[in-house]
């Protein structure tokens, strides 16, 4: 149960993750135009 919730949790940063990435990706190519 524990481990299923920190599974959970996992993806969820890793999901915040990449949309942060992306974000910054984005601010960096749109800077490089």
């Amino acid at each position: 149960m524990k481990r299923k919730g920190k599974i959970e949790e996992q993806k969820w940063r890793d999901r915040e993750n990449i949309a942060r990435t992306k974000k910054i990706v984005g601010l960096f190519s749109l800077s490089q135009f």
